[in-house]
């Protein structure tokens, strides 16, 4: 056999063991799976830290709303009671009891899309040793029927737990076809990972009254909600940041008679979440 038939021959072998898998160019663990187990425990031997593997955990979002992932530490077995630095275990054959410094743990996670090749919100470190939910908890919004995956790099023993809230929601998807709040009425919307639409909302006012603008939210990153109308020269702009359980509030003296417009929409292409809305 010649050289040139050989080389050939020794290149196709080797795309075959490529494409084909036989040489790993990346480690990847097995995907674990939300719908069938809402909270999904990787133990320290199966962390990114010890094999260089990131955990996929699959999810398919069974209607519109918003999920909350939230992060935690496994204490060890046979534990008998914990502190927030310490944790006292027992050994069953003895009953002999022994306190050890309780270990947390610390990573990143990332959402992605259904063939995991686009990220859909920041690459967020989560923190269990942390008492703030911002260290431990992420929001994403979530469109009926669509797969997503939660690429998770962790050290030590973990935990995720995962809950999904329904959000019913009745907004336009332009300007043209705003929906109208009355007042005291509160909306809630969702702006979904990788969405680029907004959601619009229009407020109508018969007379010149005192206009408080009521908004808060839950998002992975920011919401952007935008307020025009018939008197304002320069629109408002304002940001839903976190998970902002209280309310903010926007007030104005001055508002005339007319239509008033609230845009909620992504503040980047990697921010979703949850939002309500209300005027009064």
């Amino acid at each position: 056999m010649n050289k040139g038939k050989l080389y050939c021959m020794t290149g196709i072998f080797c795309l075959i063991l490529i494409f084909g898998g036989v040489l790993p160019s990346r480690k990847v663990r097995a995907s674990e799976n939300f719908n069938s187990n809402p909270t999904v425990t990787i133990p320290e031997e199966k962390s990114y830290s010890v094999t260089g593997a990131y955990t996929w955990i699959k999810y398919k979002a069974p209607g519109n709303g918003y999920i909350t992932v939230r992060a935690s530490s496994i204490l060890p077995k046979n534990t008998v009671s914990y502190t927030d630095n310490t944790v006292t275990i027992q050994d069953p054959a003895t009953g002999q009891q022994s306190t050890l410094p309780r270990v947390y743990s610390q990573g990143k996670w990332r959402l992605y899309s259904a063939k995991k090749n686009t990220a859909l919100s920041s690459d967020d470190i989560f923190r269990t040793a942390s008492s703030q939910s911002m260290d431990t908890t992420q929001t994403y919004g979530v469109k009926k029927n669509t797969t997503y995956y939660l690429r998770v790099s962790s050290n030590g023993n973990l935990t995720i737990k995962c809950k999904f809230t329904k959000v019913s929601e009745n907004s336009g998807s332009q300007k043209s076809k705003a929906k109208s709040v009355k007042k005291n009425k509160t909306v809630k919307g969702i702006i979904g990972a990788g969405e680029k639409t907004a959601d619009w909302y229009k407020i109508k006012l018969p007379k010149k009254q005192v206009l408080h603008l009521y908004f808060s939210g839950k998002t992975n990153d920011k919401i952007k909600l935008t307020f025009s109308g018939t008197y304002l020269k320069t629109a408002k702009k304002y940001i839903v940041r976190g998970n902002t359980k209280t309310q903010h509030t926007y007030t104005t003296e001055r508002a005339q008679p007319g239509t008033y417009y609230v845009k909620v929409e992504r503040n980047n292409s990697k921010s979703s979440g949850y939002y309500t809305l209300k005027w009064k």
